[in-house]
């Protein structure tokens, strides 16, 4: 599923479904510059691939954290 995800995109409401988050944590991650959407008009969009992108490193992070904490 990961390699179709990442061809995709996705408006705010499904990437948030996608990530198991709130639309409004979503526009928070753009704040922070954490996630990186594109507009087409006033559609905000993102690719998978910037999606796919966050979790692996939220991924990676989380996994520094449980090795420093061994």
């Amino acid at each position: 599923q990961q390699a179709h995800s990442v061809d995709r995109v996705f408006n705010v409401l499904v990437a948030a479904a996608h990530l198991r988050i709130s639309r409004a944590q979503i526009y928070k991650l753009i704040d922070q510059n954490q996630l990186k959407p594109f507009k087409i008009g006033s559609r905000t969009l993102f690719t998978g691939r910037e999606l796919q992108r966050l979790i692996d490193h939220a991924s990676s992070g989380r996994q520094d954290a449980n090795q420093n904490a061994a």
